[in-house]
């Protein structure tokens, strides 16, 4: 027989009257929680278990796991154990999950990352970081006592508010879980395999119970110094629908929500334990600063102004260091009132907690283009070990800027292809060229800080979301200025028009209007060649290029139809049913891929992409020189029976001849030198049928039909 489960709640109260016991007052950056929905049937929940892991590895104490076994997956059949609880569906119901495994960082909507508080494992880490950053206005401390003998445990909390809380009904959650707890799990020995004890796989951070109920109890003030004091006693049961409670394997995790959602600061500790909520101490801040992204240059440097605010009362010593990112011939220096510090190395400096000390930030950039980075960090010297910082950028001689963008990778891995782009802008002679984020680019262009930059390389990849709407304004206000773009990812596609995705009505304007572009389909492996449009001016001379795969078998080359003036460039396959790229000439250039070019497999392929549309983009060759090119490449006699005559060459230059059969397989190529301004070719070893015949020498790429008799 079940026991009834009993909560019993000694005293509440809140009062400035009574001094905190237990619990920092300290400001504290805010905690993220990360309830992940998630069940034994689900295939792909181990890898959100691992991925959850690694975070709780890397940021420790400002990291909170709670699983919540809930909805289809989490139904065990036959004999398996059931794992669900109460509050696991309401807890669900208001996150708007659209599949599994999901989860919830803090309870908050990231509109960076999409329209819904449910995220998918991908975006979990990028929305952890960002929440860790945020300051709570509530510290949360506990002290826990248990009896293992009558299984009774007593908790104390304490929340402490060191500012005015912004929404002020405010709600204590103490909840009960459990690790090592064994059992069934689909996908564990593919995506976990390391997380098994003999063939049962380990499940941990479960939600067994919500000591303060659904959604927590009510805190009545929470106003800058109040104190809110809770205590809950609770008698563990021996089990849970049969799956028993190990005590040896329980703890505690309490935290502050703002009504239901929106969680601000919050510990764990174990079932006898005291957590005064000191996991990430605020020894101070900055604010106020007046841009974070500027131009510049050598005669016209930058100077940027930030606050910092002691949070220590009295006086404190503090440590400041400039820290640069910036090529060797750049400097930059910082200052408070009329004292100035190198970059570099550690200053002191006396700081007082009563008000804000202004400081400026001076960048001199010197003749490399570049985006520089230069952080201003802090330290309080009583305790080294936390740091605060400010980072500014500024850019100085860059004309074409690779921009890496903000989503996370579909498989939650750490990639990086800028080294691409920029090899393919240094094989078509820029020396101008840089590297950045999405974020700094949507700064950038917000403030004008722009600078000289003309041509963007977006380097999307395999993220999500592909473009945050603020990315789309700041682009479509570049392009509308004139500037050119090119992208490349896969997934853009679908990632803005399939229901499954991140597709905003701004992002999916971007995509209609900006990319010319109409979705067709999500693509498959099937789509594993790259292949030209040859009667493209511009990349209709670019060799095929086998497609590979980056991603651990998530291949999916986007297809898409051009429109709005887009023109078809690439298609898969030389299948014309399937448009592989798009360029678009207007009031800007535009040059979109359905791939990214880390999957094209051929460097000089790749290389030549970049180049291509590099000059293009700087006028040194336009569409109307290619086009006149290809018309000149009359080859004769066609048809022909094997022997064929290239005239409107250059004298004394070297020439690469292809062919290319229907397949777009390559069935003969070779490198013959001019003695006159044409060449005589003999593809009698070639079967009777049509062909494709390209001719590529110095800054030429003729590309026409042949038929052999």
């Amino acid at each position: 027989m079940k026991k009834s489960l009993f909560c019993g709640l000694l005293f509440s109260f809140t009062s400035v009257a009574f001094a905190q016991s237990i619990v920092t007052t300290t400001p504290q950056h805010s905690t993220a929680v990360l309830e992940e929905y998630t069940g034994i049937h689900c295939t792909f929940c181990p890898d959100g278990h691992k991925i959850a892991n690694e975070i709780k590895a890397d940021y420790k104490d400002q990291v909170i796991l709670v699983n919540v076994h809930t909805g289809g997956y989490a139904n065990p059949s036959g004999n398996e154990p059931d794992y669900r609880t109460p509050f696991g569906t309401s807890l669900a119901a208001q996150t708007n999950l659209a599949g599994y495994p999901s989860g919830t960082v803090s309870r908050h909507i990231f509109t960076n990352l999409g329209t819904t508080m449910a995220l998918s494992r991908n975006a979990w880490r990028t929305a952890a970081e960002e929440a860790i950053l945020e300051t709570s206005p509530v510290t949360v401390g506990a002290t826990s006592s248990y009896n293992s003998a009558t299984r009774v445990l007593t908790v104390d909390v304490e929340a402490y508010y060191t500012a005015d809380a912004a929404n002020p009904t405010n709600k204590i959650n103490v909840v009960l879980l459990q690790d090592s707890l064994l059992g069934p799990q689909t996908g564990g020995g593919t995506y976990y395999p390391s997380n098994y004890v003999g063939n049962q796989y380990v499940h941990n951070h479960m939600l067994r119970h919500m000591l303060s109920g659904q959604w927590g109890t009510a805190i009545s003030n929470t106003t800058k110094g109040s104190l809110f004091t809770q205590t809950y006693t609770y008698t563990l049961p021996a089990d849970y629908n049969g799956v028993v409670l190990d005590d040896n394997h329980c703890h505690l995790a309490v935290y502050v929500t703002e009504s239901n959602s929106e969680v601000t600061h919050g510990i764990s500790l174990g079932l006898n334990e005291t957590n005064d909520g000191n996991t990430s101490p605020i020894y101070g801040s900055y604010s106020n600063i007046n841009e974070i992204v500027q131009g510049g240059s050598p005669s016209n440097p930058p100077t940027f102004t930030v606050d910092f605010t002691a949070m220590v009362s009295g006086s404190n010593d503090y440590l400041f260091e400039l820290v640069e990112d910036a090529p060797s011939d750049w400097s930059g220096s910082f200052g408070i009132g009329q004292t100035h510090y190198l970059a570099g190395m550690a200053h002191t400096v006396n700081i007082s907690g009563a008000s804000a000390t202004n400081m400026a930030i001076w960048v001199t950039p010197g003749n490399t283009p570049d985006v520089g980075a230069f952080t201003l960090t802090a330290k309080l010297v009583a305790d080294t070990n936390v740091t605060y910082s400010q980072k500014v950028h500024v850019i100085s001689g860059v004309t074409d800027l690779v921009v890496d963008g903000s989503g996370s990778f579909g498989d939650g891995g750490t990639y990086s292809w800028t080294d691409l782009y920029t090899q393919g802008l240094n094989s078509a002679g820029n020396n101008s060229n840089a590297e950045t984020d999405a974020l700094v680019l949507k700064e950038a262009i917000t403030n004008g800080a722009i600078n000289g930059v003309q041509n963007l390389y977006m380097n999307i990849g395999w993220t999500f979301p592909s473009f945050s709407d603020e990315e789309v304004v700041a682009l479509e206000a570049f392009m509308d200025n004139g500037g050119d773009v090119f992208v490349s990812g896969q997934d853009i596609g679908w990632d803005i028009n399939d229901a499954a995705g991140n597709g905003t009505t701004a992002s999916k304007s971007f995509y209609t209007n900006y990319l010319h572009a109409d979705y067709v389909a999500d693509g498959s492996i099937t789509n594993d060649k790259l292949t030209a449009v040859t009667t493209d001016g511009l990349f209709g001379g670019v060799s095929n290029s086998t497609i590979i795969d980056k991603y651990g078998g998530n291949i999916y080359p986007d297809e898409m139809d051009p429109i709005n003036g887009g023109v078809a460039v690439f298609n898969y396959k030389g299948d014309s049913t399937k448009v592989g790229g798009i360029r678009y000439q207007g009031a800007y250039k535009m040059v979109f891929l359905g791939i990214g070019i880390e999957m094209i497999s051929d460097a000089a392929v790749r290389d030549e992409v970049v180049k291509l549309s590099y000059r293009w983009f700087n006028d040194l060759i336009s569409v109307e020189e290619f086009d006149a090119a290809m018309k000149k490449l009359n080859v004769y006699p066609n048809p022909s029976e094997g022997q064929v005559t290239i005239p409107n060459l250059m004298e004394n230059e070297s020439y690469t001849i292809s062919v290319f059969d229907v397949l777009g397989k390559k069935v003969f190529e070779e490198t013959k030198t001019t003695l006159e301004n044409h060449l005589k070719m003999d593809f009698k070893e070639l079967a009777s049928g049509s062909y494709t015949l390209k001719v590529s020498g110095k800054e030429l790429n003729y590309s026409a039909s042949l038929i052999l008799k």
